[in-house]
């Protein structure tokens, strides 16, 4: 079969090539379309039933929940004074929310992969060995 250049754009060029293409998507796309309006319509879920009632009473869509605002307030609660003298500067020194380091598992020079050593892991079995001697 031999390639002939320009032939796609010559084809494209005519209406006739895209009204086939355009007939065709449609009659393609008509008959599902046409099955599920027809099915909404002799069946129609329950769904479609309260809305439909919704729409023939005029009774208003419930409004979507939405949360109270937050209100951010720079008071602190009474809680914090309360109790023990000096809690209340405890609290308002914000000592507390700060992060403590917490301690590595390994020093950085104790740890195994830092001194390029393989790492020798004991079994069950010797480890009862040691112990009992």
């Amino acid at each position: 079969m031999k390639w002939i250049p320009g032939t796609a754009r010559n084809c494209l060029n005519q209406p006739n090539v895209w009204l086939t293409v355009f007939l065709t998507c449609l009659l393609c796309t008509l008959p599902v379309v046409a099955y599920r309006f027809l099915l909404i319509q002799f069946y129609p879920m329950i769904t479609d039933k309260v809305r439909y009632k919704a729409q023939k009473e005029g009774l208003p869509t419930p409004s979507p929940y939405r949360p109270p605002p937050r209100r951010i307030s720079s008071r602190r609660s009474s809680y914090a004074f309360s109790h023990s003298q000096g809690y209340g500067d405890l609290v308002t020194s914000r000592k507390f929310l700060r992060l403590k380091r917490r301690p590595s598992l390994f020093g950085q020079n104790d740890s195994p992969v830092v001194e390029n050593q393989p790492q020798v892991y004991r079994t069950i079995t010797e480890e009862t060995e040691e112990s009992q001697s």
